[in-house]
């Protein structure tokens, strides 16, 4: 599908040549984190705890920022985008698995304008490419007592979805 495909080549460039998986999983990781202090503080740098993984990211150009400080940021909007999008799925996957319920995933999805963005392209990916049961996990979001924002998202989703007519 395509979304896994854009997963694939992100995660190709976020790992680069990396052959240890366990630094190549901390490069994903930390990326994710970045992305998303940097969508909670309105883009800007944020404090970054400098391990092996952040500073193999910023040799990378996959993190950008002030070294010295600490002070980091994803070096390009799309991999922001794209570290977002990864926790999104992370969530979701820990959901289809039972580690957390449908309320625990929306207490998980962060709230800023970026990550939001986010998780409405999520849905409408997995509504598109007819994500086994992701019928159900709309229907059942809806039936949940959510901010509004988070309806709105999810009916802004559906309607510009080219499988959004199936929730009629």
């Amino acid at each position: 599908s395509g979304s896994e495909f854009k997963g694939m080549l992100c995660r190709e460039i976020v790992t680069g040549k990396e052959h240890d998986p366990y630094l190549a999983t901390q490069k994903i990781n930390t990326l994710i984190d970045v992305a998303r202090k940097t969508s909670n503080a309105g883009m800007n740098l944020v404090k970054c705890e400098m391990t092996d993984a952040a500073i193999s990211l910023m040799k990378d150009d996959v993190l950008t920022g002030i070294r010295d400080s600490a002070m980091l940021r994803p070096g390009h909007d799309i991999l922001t985008d794209w570290g977002l999008y990864c926790y999104v799925d992370d969530c979701f996957r820990r959901l289809e698995s039972n580690e957390i319920n449908l309320a625990v995933f929306y207490e998980h999805i962060d709230k800023n304008i970026a990550s939001r963005n986010i998780f409405k392209q999520f849905v409408e990916t997995h509504i598109n490419e007819e994500y086994p049961k992701f019928d159900t996990f709309v229907l059942e979001s809806l039936s949940l007592k959510l901010e509004d924002f988070f309806y709105d998202d999810l009916f802004y989703a559906i309607l510009v979805s080219e499988k959004g007519a199936s929730f009629l």
